[in-house]
């Protein structure tokens, strides 16, 4: 069994009994980060913690005793489940009570929290009706409803509501490319109350992995499957050296070495780890050495990287790398 995703936000951590995933195993593993700047770990006995740094993603390996190494990218995001990487405040979200302030409640919800269930990322858009009632003495309007996550729509029936009038909020979550923890809904916002959300809907549940594993990497070379074949990196300054990172993960049955032979000297490419294993992920890294970019080049130019080590085409393999000074 593989390690699952794991959400986690900025300074929370998260727990996982490694015992439930190495078969025979209860003691003696070992873990490392690959982008210590996003997330750390320890391990203690079998307990597997992970704790969330600062905006960004990594990959994890945990290696048992008998050196069985399980490796597993860890989605950390900032807005609600939107899979690009940011650091997810999952608890944040549920943490928060029902109704946002302390105010006199003025519309209300039977049921501000349904659990979606189980559910694959192959599954079609589900969509969940949540019945709220006014129960103030005056006529309400609902001006917006804000979904925080690019996962979940919305829709409203009845936006003004005379007392004792109901209204629906009706929220459709689309499964596909977000597996995990369902940690998403809405804030719904009243012209009666300014400045602020009236009311919270939230919706929880699980999405378990669709039939390819992969699906979630678009682009194919050979083995390797990409977030993106395009990369960009800003704000060049002399003395620098930024990078940019690619998601991968090797979709064949043998470890993959990925290098590029032609890259001009300002730039370099690395994978972390170095060699990805059949079925792990990675991260792709380009890196551009600002010293060594020629004074003659323009402002902002494209160069391309034809990554070696796959059984592609060259045209295939390539990566556009997009790079903008600031001189």
């Amino acid at each position: 069994m593989k390690l699952p995703n794991v959400y986690v936000g900025i300074e929370k951590t998260v727990s996982l009994n490694l015992a439930a995933y190495f078969a025979g195993q209860t003691e003696g593993f070992s873990c490392s980060v690959v982008n210590g700047n996003v997330a750390s770990a320890s391990v203690e006995g079998k307990t597997l913690t992970v704790k969330g740094l600062a905006a960004g993603s990594t990959s994890l390996t945990v290696t048992a005793a008998d050196g069985t190494r399980q490796c597993r990218y860890q989605w950390l995001d900032v807005i609600g489940c939107n899979m690009k990487i940011f650091a997810f405040l999952s608890l944040f979200f549920l943490a928060l009570p029902v109704t946002v302030n302390a105010q006199k409640e003025l519309l209300k919800f039977e049921h501000p929290l349904i659990d979606a269930g189980t559910m694959t990322e192959d599954d079609a858009p589900r969509t969940f009706t949540f019945v709220g009632k006014n129960v103030s003495k005056k006529i309400l309007h609902i001006t917006q409803v804000r979904t925080t996550c690019g996962c979940t729509s919305s829709y409203v029936k009845g936006d003004v509501m005379k007392p004792g009038d109901t209204c629906q909020v009706q929220l459709t979550f689309t499964p596909n490319r977000y597996p995990g923890t369902i940690n998403t809904g809405a804030y719904l916002y009243l012209k009666e109350v300014e400045g602020q959300p009236a009311v919270k809907l939230a919706l929880t549940g699980k999405v378990l992995p669709g039939a390819d594993q992969w699906a979630r990497y678009p682009h194919k070379m050979g083995a390797l499957r990409l977030k993106q074949a395009k990369a960009s990196i800003t704000e060049v300054k002399p003395g620098t050296e930024p990078e940019a990172r690619i998601l991968c993960g090797n979709s064949g049955d043998k470890p993959l070495r990925i290098s590029s032979l032609l890259l001009p000297p300002y730039a370099r490419l690395t994978t972390e780890p170095e060699v990805i294993e059949p079925g792990d992920e990675a991260d792709l890294v380009i890196t551009i050495i600002a010293d060594k970019i020629p004074a003659t080049m323009p402002e902002s130019f494209t160069f391309p990287v034809i990554l070696e080590g796959l059984d592609a085409r060259p045209s295939d393999r390539t990566i556009q790398v997009v790079v903008k000074l600031k001189r």
